[in-house]
């Protein structure tokens, strides 16, 4: 029953977060041929500061909520601790976000003129905290489903509320991230509304807080250096080349990032079950959840950067109604860096379920330095084509050191065959995409998708059997 479970929480929320992903590449088209290039430029590095910001001073309390909260019998106490630390530090730095906007505006994106974009846009710090919080308060309980139905809602919400301010009421970006704060404002006061009428209302006693900060100051530190490794190469961007080079690098790492999405429900999911293995040392129950969870991962994402080289600079054309578009290199480049984050990532649900997360907060440190000294080089150099290619080796760099270390832990190995047969199918795709079938959209993507599995039950990386007792576990 509980494998059962795992999986429909793994299909659900995989689901909701490609419905997710589908509103990043929604708001492209909504964003650049109603506001043009450079907006979305300025739109993508308002939310990456605001979204490295709120990861850091969010103190990474939602995974200690998660982490804590079911050894805890009175959950209400550790909820409403947290939420009021989280709360006033949100505060007290949106104030300040507010004060030295035009200096944001103008470092950022080479020019004050989105100073205004930049306060408005400052006020989601509060509302972005918070809500993760009360998101996570749902996976103590491995309630993952209402989890990712959260998510998919609010980013439904947004795409709407967004849709109606730049289409309907034909305004700006000013106005789009009003409309945004509001949504996330109208979404928290649910949540929290919920939450209450779960737990009630409890005046918070901030006992075991200097535990809490032990476990998740470095998942914050953690969570911020990996944030940096992803979106710190925008900002070095709209310092060196300005709004409209930020606005199609985002593009480009928004449709390549899509990648994501496979890791992501894997972890939110396994990571709960991984910490119940660990308090009752079941490390032989870890290794399976690992080794499964990255074969799977690799057979859908490595033809996925295979297809991003095909196609993803012409659905990116599509998209924009841009004559000009980023290159097949582009692209594939930086989605081949995503699947490097990507296995990390699942590496890294072993490694805060062993409360080992000042560890990771080191590795992903150093991938963070080593990702702005390559950029400083790289940017000025090569231009965006240097920051994808750094983003490959940051990534690479900071899995590498954590796969190391969970293997030391939790005996395991990397799946080189799986790897070895994926890669050899992704490129007879590539060739046969690029030679043989068709150039139409609609006819070269199921095409390419059936030759590659087709290669996968040839070489016997999937078998029929395994696909059938998929099929019944779920």
């Amino acid at each position: 029953m509980a494998s059962k479970k795992i999986t429909t929480d793994i299909l659900v929320s995989g689901a909701i977060i490609l419905a997710i992903r589908l509103r990043g590449i929604v708001f492209i088209p909504l964003i650049t041929i109603n506001l043009g290039v450079a907006a979305f430029g300025a739109y993508a590095q308002v939310l990456a500061i605001v979204t490295l910001l709120e990861l850091v001073f969010g103190l990474g309390l939602y995974s200690a909520l998660v982490r804590y909260g079911r050894r805890k019998e009175d959950v209400a106490d550790i909820y409403y601790s947290l939420f009021v630390i989280v709360g006033i530090v949100s505060v007290i730095l949106t104030i300040l976000l507010v004060m030295v906007s035009s200096t944001l505006s103008s470092v950022a994106l080479g020019s004050d003129e989105y100073a205004d974009v930049f306060r408005i846009g400052s006020f989601l710090l509060i509302t972005q905290i918070l809500i993760r919080l009360a998101r996570n308060y749902f996976r103590i309980n491995s309630r993952i489903k209402i989890y990712s139905a959260i998510d998919g809602g609010r980013a439904y919400a947004q795409v709407l509320g967004v849709g109606i301010t730049v289409l309907v009421l034909d305004m700006g970006l000013i106005e789009m991230f009003l409309s945004m704060v509001l949504i996330e404002a109208v979404i928290l006061l649910i949540l929290q509304i919920q939450i209450i009428r779960e737990i009630g209302i409890s005046i918070p006693s901030f006992s075991g807080v200097r535990m809490y900060l032990e476990y998740s100051i470095p998942v914050a530190l953690s969570s911020l250096a990996g944030n940096v490794s992803s979106r710190a190469d925008r900002v070095m961007i709209g310092f060196f080349l300005g709004a409209s080079a930020v606005g199609v690098y985002s593009i480009a790492y928004q449709i390549a990032v899509s990648i994501s999405m496979y890791a992501r429900p894997i972890r939110q999911t396994y990571f709960p079950e991984l910490s119940k293995f660990v308090d009752n040392n079941q490390y032989e129950e870890c290794e399976r959840f690992l080794r499964g969870a990255v074969r799977y991962f690799l057979i859908i994402a490595v033809p996925t950067i295979g297809g991003m080289f095909l196609i993803g600079p012409d659905v990116i054309s599509i998209l924009t109604q841009e004559g000009s578009k980023p290159s097949s290199l582009l692209v594939g480049t930086i989605a081949l860096g995503i699947v490097a984050k990507g296995i990390g990532d699942i590496y890294g649900a072993a490694i805060d379920a062993l409360e080992e997360t000042a560890l990771r907060a080191k590795f992903r440190g150093a991938g963070a330095v080593l990702n702005i000294l390559i950029n400083l080089i790289a940017i000025p150099t090569l231009g965006i084509l240097g920051a994808a290619i750094t983003t490959v080796i940051t990534f690479f760099f900071t899995s590498s050191l954590i796969i190391r270390w969970v293997h030391s832990v939790i005996p395991s190995r990397i799946p080189f065959q799986t790897i070895v047969r994926c890669t050899t199918a992704t490129f007879i795709m590539i060739w046969a995409g690029r030679t043989v079938f068709p150039q139409r959209l609609d006819l070269l993507v199921p095409l390419s998708a059936v030759l590659y599995f087709s290669l996968l039950f040839t070489m016997k990386e999937l078998t029929v059997n395994e696909l059938r007792k998929r099929i019944q576990t779920s």
